[in-house]
């Protein structure tokens, strides 16, 4: 559920309501259509609703294969020749420019795939260190969800800056909204 789709990690336990499962053989056996096999996939997941007022809108992480999705969150499936760009894409959604972008650009609570597509994203770029940063952040995140990884976020966020050519006027107005 959206409720348990945190800034890179999952929780097990949903802020609100309460877990579902789905009985695989009865859902695999009976139910054809393409979206329907996505659970076979890894892929980036985010929070369906937001408030519209939160800090952070975007929130991102990895659903693993075999997992499934509520109606509450969206998600991007990756085809095998972007799945290695995951640590990319998730390190840019939950950025502090990407949820600036976002909030500035979007009047309602729902976080909309359609809102993510029309986001710039640039694949011309060094990204080494925003993926050994953010592969560091789930790592943690795994083993404590409670992890403090407000360095490494603020770290990427710098990346983040510099992959866009951001002035420090600029870095102050993304950081002060």
């Amino acid at each position: 559920k959206g409720a348990q789709v945190q800034k890179y990690y999952t929780t097990l336990k949903p802020s609100q309501g309460v877990i579902e499962y789905v009985h695989y053989d009865d859902y695999v056996g009976h139910i054809s259509s393409p979206k329907s096999r996505h659970h076979r996939n890894e892929r980036i997941v985010m929070q369906g609703i937001t408030g519209v007022n939160e800090k952070n809108r975007l929130k991102v992480a990895v659903a693993i294969e075999n997992e499934f999705c509520g109606h509450s969150t969206n998600y991007i499936v990756l085809n095998e020749e972007f799945i290695e760009h995951k640590f990319i894409l998730i390190g840019l959604l939950n950025s502090s420019l990407y949820n600036w972008a976002f909030k500035i650009t979007s009047t309602n609570s729902n976080v909309n795939s359609y809102e993510i597509e029309s986001m710039p994203f640039s694949l011309d770029f060094n990204y080494v260190n925003l993926i050994d940063k953010v592969a560091e952040i789930l790592s943690l995140k795994k083993e404590n969800p409670k992890a403090d990884t407000s360095i490494l976020e603020n770290e990427i966020d710098q990346v983040v800056y510099q992959l866009y050519g951001l002035t420090e006027e600029e870095i102050a107005i993304v950081e002060n909204s």
